[in-house]
């Protein structure tokens, strides 16, 4: 747990830090004997950050009270909450301050100073992550202020690295008891300038305004005024003390409000005011609440904010309230107001939400603003002090306690003078386009979206942003997770997805939308999937692809579904939006089917992009970057911690290098629409002319075998609505079977290698065969129907019948060897044969004679009565060589995906010299096609 220690000085301070117990236990549920009492687990879920649980379950505050004098504590002591307290931390002198700084600082102070500080290190090592300190007290008084601000400097020497906080209160002539409050407020406020890291600054004169004008009260009391102060200490406390995302410890508080070290010194101010007396206001709404957090009469520091600039402002709302409704009225004030916001702070109005309600209200809001109008309580100040001063009154009575005069000119000086998230971003963003392989970008801003407006959900938490994203994680890893061809590890799905290094930020959707409490939505289809993935409205990124285009693209479809069905549609989706996709990378649309479907819907698909549009993330983030970093605004919380500057420079130019990849991706050069209804890989086309060049010099025969073929040969011959991987398995192995016959059983033809190849190859490079079988079957049905031997002869010379991606009809038959298998007449085999060649002798070279070889084998195919085998040396073949090389030169010319090789130790020359090799062998081809 992150623990506070909470620090009480001087007669105001431990006044004010008495009522904040007596308010904070009340609305944790514990009672003035330290036992709970509450009904909430929220009550107690984060209840550790301001109390310690002592024997029997008992609640203490982790408090320390501290004044010069015993009457203040005394009379803590014996009121209602007395109990509540530690004996032991009560740490107190005999004869007080006398309201002088100095007499706190540097002598009665200074000798009960130890003795807190021990109290101080005995909290602290009882803590299991102490935070950070807070320190009520006040700016006007001798102890509050002198003693309050040695304390602060004590334990900033003593815990360095902890958050120190202040609540100050600010003397004002209408509250006053003092002359000398203006030397005592600037010398503190010199000694926190330096030393505290957040300041909030409660003004007398404000907290008399609001209790005189505002609630009507009279004659206002210091019991009044307190009772404002603790409710306003209790907001801006809340988000320490309940679950929450904004500001949930010091140091995030300190983020997002402090552009600047010194300039912690924040507004604060509250909303429905109420007196003590009556709790219940008048019935309020969400603009309300708004409106008077925003009116400078609701401010408890006596300055005019539209008479400076926010420079930060988070506002703390309290209640069950929808979200919509408070973003909505918040852009609305900040729309309103927006000439008084600083404008090279981007995002600079944090809101935060806690469901606990004050006692005794529905709602409430706490403001806190950190303006540039708070100089105007300086100012005042500082011009009573000098006048003073100019006279030196009253100037030995701190002299006397051995200050020297020059501090008195050092503090005037030095108080005369007196949001993260693009940094986060930006940082991070260099360091993941350097050394990450693929990032998947999730936009709070586009999953609030989807939560809103197409989900309709009211008040979205982030709950429902979690359940999204974490619904497209378990689709994006389906195939990790369960058996599957497409991306079936990390390196693959990279392999797909990322054309070059640096480009590996993707876009991910999830359909169909659901919220965590209705998995179950209405009725879907494929083609209802496919529309919603490529939808703007549900994309888990703030960026729309129509401003781009697609690079590539991935799905993984999950339940029981056709694949017929899917690749139809997402074809479809592909057509329809063509200019949106980039043409220079052939097939860069994937599809994956997974069978198992998430739980509790029949069907989903995750959607996986990688489009150019990503820049417009970047370009926002780093535009709101540099609009910071000309200012140095919240650098020095970087530079504290061990940066340098120059690294911001460094990762900004990292961010608009990046954003001109993605630009210079956007222009187009080529079109060739996707080939392959079969692929796993969209780099096939480098890994095929890769191998491809190695077989023409290193093998002797290659068959080959095109996905592609098999798939229109399961669908459109063989009718499988849903043609699977083993389906075309079935197809493979019954001709690589087919093949082998005659190196299996005995037979005169093709006996061994040496002869099938001596058949079929008249030229060495020109060894690559298209294959084909009939009568073809599928691995569930092998009886088809019955067949002769012209009908096995027709088939085997049909195109649609061949294994590889070309029709022969485009080219010239070289050599042909039939394999027949089955109890078959000869003198029939061969009529037929010469019948077929004789009536497709245009497609046959002239200058091989014979060039058509026949087997037959008596044993045939388990479950068949006969079969043929088909292996052609045609010409035609070069269409599925040209049609990858196609593919891979409008790749390469791009160098996309090349990283991966070269990343494992090849040489860019090695694709050259690949691509001249295959194309030399097309052009072999294409010489022996006209001849």
């Amino acid at each position: 747990m992150r623990e506070i220690l909470y620090l009480m000085v001087g007669q105001c301070g431990n006044q004010m830090g008495a009522k904040f117990w007596e308010v904070i236990a009340d609305e944790h549920g514990i009672g003035p004997d330290g036992f709970y009492r509450g009904d909430s687990d929220l009550q107690i879920e984060r209840i550790h950050v301001y109390f310690t649980e002592a024997a029997a379950g008992r609640m203490v505050p982790r408090t320390i009270l501290a004044d010069l004098e015993p009457g203040t504590l005394d009379t803590i002591r014996s009121g209602p909450y007395g109990c509540l307290f530690r004996p032991d931390n009560f740490a107190f002198g005999s004869a007080g301050a006398g309201n002088n700084w100095a007499k706190g600082h540097y002598t009665d102070g200074a000798e009960l100073i130890e003795n807190i500080m021990d109290i101080v290190h005995k909290e602290c090592e009882a803590c299991d992550c102490l935070q950070g300190f807070q320190v009520v007290h006040s700016m006007g008084g001798g102890t509050g202020a002198g003693m309050g601000s040695l304390l602060v400097s004590k334990i900033r020497e003593n815990y360095p690295d902890r958050i120190m906080c202040t609540f100050s209160c600010y003397p004002s002539p209408k509250i006053s008891g003092v002359v000398v409050e203006p030397y005592n407020a600037i010398l503190a406020a010199h000694q926190l300038i330096q030393l505290a890291e957040q300041t909030f600054v409660i003004d007398n004169e404000a907290l008399h305004d609001i209790c005189s004008h505002t609630l009507k009260i009279c004659d206002p009391t210091y019991g009044d005024l307190n009772h404002l102060v603790s409710t306003t200490m209790s907001g801006i406390t809340t988000s320490l003390r309940f679950p929450g995302q904004l500001n949930s410890d010091l140091r995030k508080l300190g983020y997002n409000l402090i552009p600047f070290p010194r300039m912690h010194f924040f507004v604060p101010g509250f909303a429905p005011l109420t007196s003590r007396l009556s709790q219940s206001y008048r019935q309020l709404s969400v603009r309300d609440l708004t409106s008077q957090a925003f009116d400078r009469r609701n401010l408890m520091a006596a300055c005019k904010p539209l008479m400076g600039k926010y420079l930060t402002v988070a506002t703390i709302f309290r209640g069950r309230l929808s979200i919509r409704e408070v973003t909505r009225e918040m852009f609305a004030v900040r729309c309103k107001h927006s000439p008084y916001f600083v404008d090279w702070i981007p995002n600079n109005v944090k809101t935060a939400i806690c469901d606990v309600p004050p006692r005794g209200m529905k709602m409430a809001v706490t403001f806190v603003g950190n303006t540039t109008a708070i100089q105007e309580i300086f100012d005042r100040l500082g011009e009573q002090f000098l006048h003073m001063l100019k006279r030196k009154a009253f100037l030995h009575w701190y002299i006397s306690e051995g200050m020297e005069e020059a501090e008195f000119t050092e503090a005037i000086e030095d108080v005369s003078n007196v949001v993260v998230e693009p940094y986060n971003a930006t940082l991070a963003g260099q360091f993941l386009t350097e050394f990450a392989d693929m990032t998947f970008v999730i936009d709070n801003e586009a999953l609030y979206d989807i939560c809103y407006r197409i989900l309709k959900l009211q008040n979205p938490t982030y709950g429902d942003l979690n359940h999204l994203v974490s619904s497209a994680m378990a689709g994006v890893t389906a195939c990790l997770r369960f058996p599957g061809q497409l991306n079936a590890d990390l390196r693959k799905l990279c392999t797909n997805l990322v054309p070059s290094p640096r480009l590996h930020f993707v876009i991910p959707a999830y359909a169909p939308l659901s919220s965590r409490f209705a998995q179950t939505y209405r009725s879907y289809n494929v083609h209802d999937l496919t529309s919603q993935i490529f939808d703007i409205n549900n994309l888990m990124t703030a960026c729309d692809p129509r401003h781009g285009k697609y690079i590539t693209v991935a799905s993984i479809f999950r339940g029981h579904l056709s694949i017929k069905e899917l690749d139809e549609a997402m074809l479809n989706i592909h057509n329809k939006n063509s200019t949106f996709f980039v043409d220079w990378i052939p097939n860069n649309v994937k599809t994956a089917v997974c069978d198992v479907p998430p739980r509790g819907l029949r069907m989903a698909v995750t959607f996986i992009g990688n489009n150019t549009a990503i820049q417009e993330v970047f370009q926002r983030i780093g535009d709101q970057f540099m609009t910071m970093l000309r200012r140095k605004a919240f650098l020095h919380w970087y530079t504290s911690e061990g940066m340098d500057e120059s690294e911001f420079s460094e990762a900004y130019a990292a961010m608009a290098d990046l954003i001109s990849e993605y630009q210079q991706m956007e222009k187009l050069f080529f079109f060739l629409p996707p080939s392959f209804e079969v692929s796993e890989v969209v780099v096939e086309p480098y890994n095929a002319v890769l191998s491809q060049s190695l077989l023409i010099d290193l093998s002797d025969e290659s068959f080959t075998l095109d996905n592609e073929a098999l798939y229109e040969i399961c669908f459109r011959t063989l009718k499988i609505q849903n043609p699977t991987l083993g389906d075309m398995n079935h197809l493979v192995s019954a001709t690589m079977s087919g093949v082998t016959t005659c190196l299996r059983f005995p037979g005169q033809l093709n006996a061994d290698l040496r002869k099938l190849g001596t058949n079929l190859i008249p030229f060495p490079r020109l060894h690559f065969f298209v294959p084909g079988f009939a009568p073809l079957t599928n691995r569930y049905a092998q009886p088809y129907r019955t067949y002769t031997v012209h009908d096995l002869t027709l088939q085997m010379f049909d195109a649609k019948n061949m294994m590889s991606a070309c029709d022969p009809r485009h080219g010239k038959y070289l050599t042909v060897a039939g394999m027949f298998r089955g109890r078959l007449s000869v003198k029939e085999v061969e009529e037929e044969m010469s019948s077929v060649q004789s009536k497709n002798s245009a497609y046959f070279v002239e200058w091989i004679p014979n060039n058509i070889k026949t087997a037959i084998c008596d044993v045939p195919p388990r479950g068949m009565t006969m079969a043929a085998t088909f292996i052609g040396n045609n010409t035609a073949v070069q269409e599925t060589f040209k049609r990858i090389t196609d593919q891979f030169t409008i790749m390469f010319k791009k160098k996309a995906f090349v990283h991966w090789y070269t990343g494992e130790g090849m040489d860019e020359g090695e694709f050259d010299e690949a691509y001249s090799n295959v194309t030399d062998l097309i052009g072999e081809y294409q010489q022996f096609e006209s001849d």
